[in-house]
């Protein structure tokens, strides 16, 4: 059975058990150290340490052979996956009953699919957003309030990371927490401000370091603890959300692996859970379900009324240009910045939006929205758009235009011209090229 994966991961650091709880120690480069015992292990591949009492890690030092090493050690650590000990999800939905936040801690719910602007999500996102309220109402530039956060279900939880935000003044980390119920739906919570003592212990007990990298000009570097087995209870208060600047919400996922993959273009460009997305609204128990329904809104709290209201992810329409599209030649699905959709707005799915990357010269990562005009080919709404024609795009507050031709059913040409409106006949002067 197809499993989640919440991330690509590229690992620094290989850790495997650990019996007492002293504190790490950072290993020498190349050797293996433990973390328990703090002495030198008998073998370099993480499998044994003095006394039997603990295990032990290392830092690579040939990151060419990272992978194989990797997916080697990771598999001797522990081959069980939690998730996969419990008993089947059935057909049942009602597996959360509480709020992760308090109502009167949160205004709205932001629906599946949100663009973000400026370095935010290219692809419409696979989960909602609890926007947090403000720590003070009158005062945006102080940030959202810091509230408990609390368990939604009874659950095991299986992962935790923890995100170091490196290029912000202060750094600072946030954590995310993955759950289960039973065998086939997985939850997670995302942009968790702090955790519990007891969930601190577990991610510092079992961590493990990816590389740092860059996305949207900005510097992180996650860590994880994998394939834990906490039991929580609903209700039970886990850790914190809101309090950092430039974070308004806590992020909510579910996946679902009893359902039918999402029909995208080329599902062979998205991850098995981004394929298995779906609201996670729809497995509350129905009164906590209806009272979160009714908070599904914009960032201004303006209504999404288009069915369905928790909105969509997959857009993709064979044969027109409305959907995902990947820089030609470019394997790597993420980051996302390096590539194009051509979408529906989320809360007004009458909008249209180009959310821009950074592959088209002279365009700004960002989305860039227009109301579709029935005009023969300007302002053509993505799904009309059809083969062997060039079609153009303007809006009052741009000062420039786009012209985008669909080549094939797989193949699409683009680019940003320095006019302010749409002038007859619409040519490419160079054009960028992204796929399927």
């Amino acid at each position: 059975m197809k499993r989640i994966i919440f991330a690509g991961l590229v690992l620094i650091l290989i850790l495997v058990g650990c019996t007492a709880k002293i504190p790490e120690t950072n290993p020498p480069i190349g050797e293996a150290t433990c973390i328990d015992c703090q002495s030198k292990c008998p073998t370099a591949d993480g499998n044994g340490c003095v006394n039997d009492k603990c295990v032990c890690y290392y830092e690579q030092k040939d990151k060419e052979n990272n992978k194989e090493e990797n997916d080697q050690l990771d598999f001797n650590k522990n081959p069980i996956n939690v998730e996969e000990t419990l008993p089947s999800c059935g057909d049942r939905m009602d597996f959360l009953n509480v709020s992760p936040l308090e109502y009167n801690d949160f205004k709205t719910i932001i629906p599946l699919g949100n663009i973000g602007g400026p370095y935010g999500h290219r692809f419409p996102t696979d989960h909602v957003y609890m926007m947090v309220k403000r720590a003070y109402e009158n005062n945006r530039d102080i940030g959202t309030a810091n509230v408990p956060l609390y368990m939604p279900g009874d659950a095991r939880i299986i992962e935790i990371t923890a995100s170091s935000h490196l290029s912000d003044n202060p750094p600072y980390k946030d954590y995310d927490i993955v759950f289960y119920s039973c065998n086939e739906v997985g939850f997670r919570l995302g942009h968790i401000t702090s955790l519990s003592d007891e969930l601190l212990v577990e991610l510092n007990t079992n961590i493990l370091c990816e590389d740092e990298y860059t996305a949207g000009n900005k510097i992180f570097k996650r860590c994880f603890a994998k394939k834990l087995n906490i039991e929580v209870n609903s209700g039970k208060e886990i850790g914190t959300a809101g309090g950092n600047i430039g974070q308004n919400a806590l992020d909510i996922w579910v996946m679902d692996f009893r359902a039918e993959e999402l029909k995208y273009a080329n599902p062979d460009r998205l991850d098995s859970y981004v394929k298995h997305t779906a609201c996670p609204l729809d497995y509350f128990i129905e009164k906590e379900k209806v009272k979160l329904y009714s908070l599904l809104g914009g960032f201004n709290n303006d209504k999404r009324t288009a069915e369905p209201l928790c909105g969509t992810i997959e857009q993709d329409i064979k044969g027109t240009a409305q959907g995902l599209w990947f820089l030609e030649g470019e394997e790597d699905t993420y980051p996302e910045e390096l590539h194009l959709a051509l979408v529906l707005d989320n809360i007004d799915p009458r909008i249209n939006v180009f959310s821009v990357g950074m592959s088209i010269p002279g365009m700004e990562n960002n989305k860039y929205p227009f109301i579709p005009e029935s005009k023969e080919d300007v302002n053509v709404a993505f799904s009309k758009v059809k083969l062997g024609t060039i079609y153009c795009y303007e809006q009052a507050d741009w000062d420039f235009v786009i012209v985008l031709e669909l080549l094939n059913e797989t193949t699409l040409k683009i680019e940003k011209q320095t006019s302010s409106k749409c002038s007859k006949p619409f040519k490419f002067i160079s054009g960028v090229v992204f796929e399927r």
